[in-house]
């Protein structure tokens, strides 16, 4: 078995898939794969280290506050439903080049172990 050839066909693949989903991002978000790539980094920050701030206020300005914002909660869905509806869609062909990658590797070092046997 040749397993250059399957390298090869991996990588080729690999690259199809990038550039494909690239040009599809660029048309849907206006955003390259790796610029969705650092929006995810970004979300997945907050998500697993939210920003901890300790506000001191006096009880009638929280209440002023409060008051003039809208529903906080209305706000997050509305977050969350956008940044879902938007990077869902990477997340499914981010993992799918990831385990591509994975593929291509594991070839890779069973290629090179074999290569440095037969020699």
């Amino acid at each position: 078995m040749n397993f250059k050839n399957i390298r090869k066909q991996i990588d080729s693949s690999l690259q199809y898939i990038r550039n494909l989903f690239d040009e599809y991002l660029r048309l849907r978000e206006g955003k390259s794969y790796e610029e969705m790539l650092d929006l995810w980094k970004l979300y997945d920050l907050e998500i697993h280290f939210p920003q901890r701030k300790v506000i001191k206020t006096n009880n009638e300005e929280a209440e002023t506050v409060l008051q003039d914002l809208p529903n906080l909660e209305e706000n997050i869905v509305d977050y969350n439903k956008t940044v879902n509806r938007n990077i869902r869609g990477f997340l499914i062909v981010h993992k799918l080049i990831e385990e591509i990658k994975n593929v291509y590797e594991s070839v890779e070092l069973y290629y090179n172990s074999n290569n440095s046997k037969n020699k």
